[in-house]
């Protein structure tokens, strides 16, 4: 396979990628020579969608995506509760984990496996004991309610405000 340099340029912002380290450190070297720009470091999110390589799995779809984030976040739940009850602070009722996506939290319900799940790796289906045995609980959240936006994409001034003092974050 021959290397290649993929450059995407919008406005004022610039993404690269390569198949090759050192050309890309190249590419990277004569650009910073060229023009006044700083590296901002490996990209989080492109076009909404998470970019990260913790995540050891390639999601055919949003739903896909969701439901795996939804997996992974339900792991750091079942750890902390536990952690809880170590230290004789029993969490009661379910961990609510809010979902901005209604196939991901169908699936999550969903025991059978059926042409939709069956590329996503069994590890993944955790989730699916988890909302069981009611230690974790989906619910919906719709997107320009989603809490979670105030840390990971720019938001309006209004949203911004209101963000804040739901999560009564003060200056």
């Amino acid at each position: 396979m021959q290397d290649f340099l993929i450059v995407c340029l919008y406005v004022d912002d610039l993404i690269y990628t390569d198949t090759n380290v050192a050309m890309l450190d190249n590419f990277k070297n004569a650009m910073m020579k060229e023009y006044e720009m700083m590296d901002l470091g490996f990209m989080r999110y492109f076009l909404g969608i998470q970019s990260s390589k913790k995540q050891r799995t390639i999601a055919l779809s949003s739903a896909e995506a969701e439901y795996i984030a939804a997996t992974d976040a339900a792991c750091e739940a079942v750890w902390l509760r536990r952690i809880r009850s170590d230290m004789e602070h029993k969490e009661e009722g379910p961990t609510v984990i809010y979902c901005d996506n209604m196939s991901a939290i169908a699936m999550s319900k969903n025991p059978v496996f059926h042409g939709r799940t069956k590329q996503i790796e069994l590890r993944h289906h955790f989730i699916r004991d988890l909302v069981q045995n009611g230690e974790i609980q989906l619910e919906f959240v719709n997107t320009k309610e989603q809490l979670a936006d105030i840390m990971t994409k720019s938001v309006a001034s209004e949203k911004f405000t209101q963000f804040h003092e739901v999560m009564k974050i003060t200056n």
